[in-house]
C-alpha cells in the first residue's frame, strides 16, 4: 500500500474474483460430471425411438437437465471472473508502465 492508500483494493478485489471463479468453475465441473452420470441415454443416439422412450421412462430427466444448465452457467461465471481479473491486472500494469515513463520535472 502506498502513502495515498491506493493499491490494496484492486488486489483484494482480484483475489476475491479469482477465488469466486475458481470455486464456481470447480463446482460447475463437478455438477456437470454428476449430471452426466445420471443422464439417461445409454442407448444408441441414432435410434431416436429408443432414446425418446428411455427419456420418457426416466424420472430424473428434468432434474438432470436443470443440473446441467446450472453446471454450464457456473463454468461460464468462472470464465467471466477470470476474464475480469486478467483485464484488471493488464490495466494495472499498463498504468504503472505509463507512470514510469512520464518525464520528470527538474
Amino acid at each position: 500500500m502506498n502513502a495515498t492508500g491506493i493499491g490494496t483494493v484492486p488486489a483484494n478485489r482480484d483475489k476475491w474474483l479469482l477465488r469466486l471463479g475458481t470455486a464456481s468453475g470447480a463446482l460447475g465441473i463437478l455438477l456437470e460430471l454428476a449430471m452426466g452420470m445420471l443422464h439417461a441415454g445409454h442407448t444408441d443416439p441414432n435410434d431416436s425411438a429408443t432414446v425418446f422412450l428411455e427419456y420418457a421412462v426416466s424420472d430424473m430427466w428434468t432434474a438432470v437437465h436443470i443440473g446441467q444448465f446450472f453446471g454450464a452457467a457456473l463454468i461460464g461465471l468462472s470464465l467471466r471472473r477470470l476474464r475480469t481479473s486478467l483485464l484488471s491486472r493488464m490495466a494495472s500494469r499498463e498504468r504503472s508502465h505509463r507512470s514510469a515513463q512520464l518525464p520528470r520535472s527538474p
